[in-house]
């Protein structure tokens, strides 16, 4: 088997099968959905075969879903390609975050910063429980800690807003009314 490109092959393939003619992109979507299921499993049980399989099937399910709306996955692929060659970003929480789609950008406000790394739980002298958050705005850190009795519950990625600082550049515990304003779940891919 040829391994460069398959994808006329797939097309050839499912055209003397008769998907084109009698077949849907809806349902092709619920079967890449199907075989998305399956890579997730194979992830979760280390199976590298069923891995690659689905993947594999994930590709052919697009190449069809392409042609089916005029298109072919090459353009697509070279398209998707021609956006990304150039892009500068950051990884971010196991992704890469594109700069221009940054939530830097959002966590660029005064107030506003992003939490990008978390350290804790432990105990220190005069608390227990202590959980630290390193805050980023525009390049310059900051620490959040909070005890038991303080519960922000942010994940890496998250950006928090109303972050007071003192003159000497650190936290404003009493007037700062820190809360999340944008989950890292919102984090564009």
């Amino acid at each position: 088997m040829n391994l460069q490109n398959e994808f006329q092959s797939i097309r050839d393939w499912a055209k003397e099968r008769g998907l084109y003619e009698k077949g849907n992109v809806k349902v092709q979507f619920l079967k890449l959905n199907e075989e998305m299921g399956e890579l997730s499993r194979s992830i979760l049980k280390d199976d590298y075969d069923g891995y690659k399989d689905a993947i594999g099937d994930m590709v052919i399910v697009l190449t069809n879903m392409a042609h089916m709306t005029d298109t072919t996955i090459e353009e697509c692929i070279n398209g998707a390609y021609q956006e990304i060659k150039n892009r500068k970003g950051s990884m971010i929480n196991g992704t890469f975050v594109k700069n221009e789609d940054s939530i830097f950008d959002y966590a660029s406000s005064s107030t506003n910063y992003m939490v990008t790394e978390i350290n804790g739980p432990y105990d220190g002298p005069f608390s227990k429980d202590i959980i630290t958050y390193k805050l980023t705005n525009n390049g310059n850190d900051i620490y959040w800690h909070e005890g038991p009795n303080k519960k922000l519950g942010a994940k890496v990625g998250d950006v928090i807003s109303n972050v007071v600082l003192r003159d000497d550049g650190v936290i404003d515990y009493t007037n700062s009314k820190i809360k999340i304003v944008r989950s890292q779940l919102e984090i564009p891919i």
